[in-house]
């Protein structure tokens, strides 16, 4: 449906989601940069996310 704009992506100068018009799209016409920015946004969350899980497997049990 569209409603969390996660796949959000600029195609022709039009806006689309994945999730609802593609996944399929024309290469030539998706604006790139603005889909790295995107996806680049949460990126210190899911490091600290990754980071966090990985480190349960190092606790010793109590």
């Amino acid at each position: 449906t569209g409603m969390c704009g996660g796949c959000r992506v600029t195609v022709g100068g039009k806006t689309k989601f994945a999730c609802v018009d593609g996944p399929d799209f024309d290469a030539h016409e998706i604006d790139f940069d603005e889909a790295m920015a995107r996806s680049a946004t949460y990126k210190p969350f899911e490091r600290k996310a990754h980071d966090e899980v990985c480190n349960l497997y190092n606790k010793e049990v109590e």
